[in-house]
């Protein structure tokens, strides 16, 4: 894979991102992942997640992750709700559109919330995957308890949202087990895809794979496309680097580790934007 940026490209790491210039396809509903809750065995039913738009979510002793990554649909709806630009934080005053890319490396159609309703949303950068969360009610999944975590506590399963869920509390390398399977998760192996930038090269619709599932249930953690994390090594604008988790359908074995950063080293611009990189958010328990 490569990647380039918001209008030119330049290769990196055999990895591909983008930064949007391209148009969007417009309304469909939102898809059957839609908003809802669901506590995980042994939880206190008196804590339940929040039920906001997007993926139902897992509570996980203490906080709520969504239950797979946020579809094409989802996404849509979003747009849909015609969100302000101009309510932003101030790290991404430089974002102008919500509309992901869907031109140059994000080309091929991989933004396509009619045809492809149920895959994950694709091709959006760290900006607009923080506003979605928001949207949804939601967080961008970051440090416990809430705001970012620190960019170097990604292996820190007491402060990262999100290797706490994959990892099921730093005890497991892979969402299933120890033990490598090369056909549990949407990678390299299962898929065939070796860059993840072919033209017939596509995720899962989201939750394909009951195989791919962590302990507390959350489904595509490891493959199928990544997701951002509110984890940046700055807080100065678009070229931040921010932490990329979980892999793709290109990832390799080691790529699809829970503990590792994987593709592009697990960092990428904030304003960068990929054709396998997407969405998925955390919230604090009700």
């Amino acid at each position: 894979m490569a990647w380039n940026s918001r209008c030119a490209v330049i290769g990196f790491l055999a990895v591909l991102l983008s930064s949007g210039c391209g148009g969007a396809d417009s309304g469909t509903e939102p898809g059957p992942n839609e908003a809802g809750l669901q506590d995980a065995p042994g939880d206190s039913a008196q804590s339940t997640c929040p039920s906001g738009a997007g993926p139902a979510m897992v509570l996980l002793e203490t906080f709520c992750i969504d239950s797979t990554e946020v579809t094409a649909s989802q996404y849509q709806a979003f747009l849909d709700s015609n969100p302000l630009v101009s309510d932003q934080i101030a790290e991404c005053s430089f974002n102008g559109t919500y509309v992901p890319d869907n031109g140059g490396f994000c080309g091929f159609g991989k933004y396509d919330p009619a045809g492809h309703p149920d895959e994950p949303i694709v091709c959006v950068d760290w900006c607009d995957a923080y506003a979605y969360c928001r949207f949804a009610g939601k967080r961008l999944c970051g440090r416990k308890g809430g705001g970012s975590v620190d960019f170097a506590d990604y292996q820190d399963a007491t402060k990262s949202e999100w290797f706490d869920a994959c990892s099921d509390h730093g005890a497991r390398r892979y969402p299933y087990g120890d033990t490598y399977q090369s056909d549990s998760c949407n990678g390299l192996d299962h898929s065939g895809c070796k860059t993840g930038s072919e033209p017939g090269c596509r995720p899962l619709p989201a939750g394909t794979l009951p195989s791919c599932a962590s302990k507390g249930g959350i489904l595509d953690l490891s493959g199928n496309v990544a997701e951002w994390e509110d984890s940046c090594d700055g807080a100065t604008g678009k070229k931040d680097g921010c932490r990329i988790r979980g892999g793709t359908v290109a990832a390799s074995q080691y790529e699809l580790i829970c503990s590792e950063p994987g593709m592009y080293y697990g960092v990428a611009p904030r304003d960068g934007v990929g054709e396998a990189v997407g969405i998925r958010c955390c919230a604090d328990p009700k």
